[in-house]
């Protein structure tokens, strides 16, 4: 799923979702599960782990936190930058 903001930058959401989703299966949490130690809803995790929306900046610091930093924002969101040289 690609959000774009503007002409040249691109955030795309969920490539790295897998991440969290194996996160989930290597430690045998539920959505519900994890979501009550991020402090978040069922909901919420499910759209993050899928790519289905951008997640707030609350929902990418409760989920960096309560993984102790084994999914990072950069696991939930890749930038993309087009036509910039640097």
């Amino acid at each position: 799923m690609k959000v774009t903001y503007g002409e040249s930058s691109c955030f795309t959401v969920g490539n790295a979702a897998m991440m969290l989703k194996d996160y989930l299966n290597q430690h045998d949490l539920s959505l519900k599960g994890f979501a009550d130690q991020c402090g978040l809803s069922a909901p919420t995790i499910l759209r993050a782990r899928d790519g289905i929306t951008m997640p707030s900046r609350r929902t990418l610091k409760a989920i960096v936190s309560a993984t102790k930093g084994a999914v990072t924002i950069q696991d939930l969101i890749r930038v993309e930058t087009k036509g910039y040289d640097g």
